[in-house]
């Protein structure tokens, strides 16, 4: 048989400097700066577009500023069908969850025609429609220790049916 040799073994020498680190942020260089646009892990990936969850919670706000709290928001992707661990049941595709917080959670008794409103709104501005509207009370969406909205914890009690739930689409 042959006999082995250093030679034969992958070399870190040989190999190209690294251009990049993998940090899980989305960025894009622009005039040699850096800009930092988002978390690989929240970017919303349906029917093989990309969507970018902060665009699609500032829709949400901008158009219901008096219902929306603002900056209280998060979008994400889920599977139809799935439960919180991962489970899927019929359908495997990815659709749009939207869950907001609201200003006063007495002022939602024409939910049906505000969600409704809302979902058009998303699908005329991103091209991907809300698979479901989930209105939450006040001050109950997780935050990160620097004011962030937690989208990845927000999705998880989605899951897990624990959010403080208002009203919802469907």
């Amino acid at each position: 048989g042959k006999e082995e040799t250093q030679e034969d073994e992958p070399s870190m020498s040989s190999s190209p400097p690294p251009t990049f680190l993998r940090t899980g942020d989305l960025g894009f260089m622009h005039n040699a700066e850096l800009f930092i646009c988002g978390r690989d892990k929240d970017l919303i990936i349906i029917r093989g577009r990309n969507h970018y969850p902060q665009d699609i919670e500032k829709t949400i706000e901008e158009e219901e500023r008096t219902r929306i709290r603002g900056g209280c928001s998060a979008a994400f992707s889920v599977t139809a069908g799935a439960t919180e661990d991962g489970t899927v049941g019929g359908c495997a595709e990815e659709v749009l969850v939207v869950v907001a917080e609201v200003r006063d959670p007495k002022k939602y008794k024409d939910f049906a025609e505000f969600a409704s409103r809302l979902s058009k709104r998303v699908t005329q501005d991103h091209g991907v429609g809300v698979h479901k509207l989930v209105l939450v009370k006040p001050r109950s969406i997780d935050k990160t220790s620097s004011g962030k909205i937690a989208r990845q914890w927000v999705r998880k009690a989605y899951l897990a049916k624990s959010l403080s739930i208002v009203a919802e689409s469907r």
